[in-house]
């Protein structure tokens, strides 16, 4: 029933931020069976302290515009073929300059088997899915792009620059019209051309929800709990002691079905958080979509 809906500064990043956050979202989606493709769009802000030479600090808002489109192909009934790729546009402002960056970001391919799946049918009182998949992160961003002649941060890059894979797992248990989702995913990097690694990525989420059918319209409210768990970035083999890190995140969101056609949107308020050294403050996301299924 469920399928995978699935970024002169400082010298520092956090890998919770942007481009190497890619956009392997999970979220909640009925019709398990069917092809679908649409866009979606995410916001992310944060604010982070770097310390100076001379014992200061300089304050920094990152703020992260991601637009991905994305579709799954149901080659077998129980295989699921997924792609996505993003349009970023990022921007860091710091003592009143703000630098951006606006690119194609990293494409990525993967597929889902179907362990355990009952039909997706709401005559059913009991419905559940368990998948399990990986496939690759595809160095199609730009990485090594500069602005006033200086090279960007490798978190304000469109892309990453290395082909990294990705592993994911999700259960999804329907009774009757409510439901309940786990689901973990995981990015194993490799080392770009120009000597950085981004480091490896843990997520995990729960999902609680309800779906309420009104004619030829269904509404599926959601409330979720989820944890990002990013290793320490290396640069040339050293680690860079500003990234990393471990957030928590409370949320909630609705989805509206009509027909053929999903709209939906979801709020992310962090709960507890340590990144990049706790130096970097998370804020509030919001992610947004428009699905077409088919």
């Amino acid at each position: 029933m469920a399928g995978i809906l699935l970024l002169s500064a400082p010298a520092s990043a956090c890998d919770i931020c942007g481009c190497s956050a890619g956009s392997m979202y999970t979220g909640i989606l009925p019709q398990f069976s069917k092809n679908f493709v649409g866009a979606r769009y995410y916001f992310r802000h944060f604010r982070t302290s770097h310390p100076t030479t001379d014992g200061s600090k300089l304050l920094s808002d990152d703020v992260f515009h991601s637009w991905d489109i994305y579709a799954r192909f149901y080659p077998h009934k129980r295989v699921q073929l997924f792609a996505s790729l993003p349009l970023n546009y990022f921007q860091q402002t710091e003592s009143g300059v703000t630098v951006s960056s606006l690119g194609i970001g990293d494409m990525q391919l993967w597929a889902n088997y179907a362990i355990l799946q009952s039909a997706d049918s709401s005559k059913k009182k009991v419905n559940h899915t368990l998948l399990a998949g990986g496939g690759i992160k595809m160095a199609t961003g730009e990485s090594n792009a500069y602005r006033k002649g200086e090279k960007l941060n490798a978190n304000m890059q469109p892309g990453t620059g290395s082909w990294d894979m990705i592993f994911n797992i999700m259960y999804t248990l329907r009774i009757k019209g409510w439901g309940f989702q786990a689901d973990a995913n995981t990015r194993i990097t490799t080392t770009n051309a120009a000597g950085y690694r981004f480091g490896n990525r843990v997520t995990g989420a729960l999902r609680g929800f309800y779906w309420a059918r009104f004619n030829n319209w269904s509404l599926l409210p959601q409330l979720s709990f989820s944890a990002e768990y990013g290793g320490k970035d290396r640069n040339l083999g050293a680690a860079v002691a500003e990234s990393g890190g471990l957030v928590t995140l409370a949320g909630a969101g609705i989805d509206a079905y009509y027909k053929r056609f999903v709209i939906g949107i979801n709020a992310q308020q962090p709960v507890t958080h340590n990144l990049g050294g706790g130096l970097t403050i998370p804020y509030q996301r919001v992610n947004a979509q428009i699905t077409v299924l088919f």
